[in-house]
C-alpha cells in the first residue's frame, strides 16, 4: 500500500522514501517574486530536497514539522511489540 504526503504545493511524496524531515531556512520563488521563509524539509533515498510545507515565521513551520514527524511515528514507523503485549496492537 503506498503511503504519502502532499506537499503545500500538490505534489504527492511517498514517504517510505524519506530519510529525514527537518526545519530550513528556504527561498520560495513564485511568477513574480522570491521570498525568504522557512521550511519543512524532506530528505528521500536519493538525498533530494523536498520542500514539504514554508512560511514565513518559524514557529508556524516548527509546529508543522513536529506534527508531521508524530503522525509518521504513528503511522510508518509503528511497532507490535509482542514481549510488551501493547493493548492497541502497537
Amino acid at each position: 500500500m503506498a503511503k504519502s504526503i502532499i506537499t503545500y504545493s500538490g505534489d504527492v511524496v511517498n514517504y517510505d522514501n524519506l530519510i529525514s524531515v527537518g526545519v530550513e531556512p528556504v527561498v520560495v520563488e513564485s511568477e513574480n517574486s522570491t521570498a525568504e521563509a522557512y521550511g519543512v524539509v524532506g530528505y528521500d533515498i536519493n538525498n533530494t530536497k523536498i520542500l514539504l510545507f514554508h512560511a514565513p515565521d518559524i514557529e508556524t513551520v516548527t509546529e508543522r514539522q513536529e506534527k508531521l514527524v508524530a503522525w509518521l511515528q504513528s503511522e510508518s514507523f509503528a511497532t507490535f511489540n509482542v514481549m510488551e503485549g501493547a493493548e492497541n496492537g502497537y
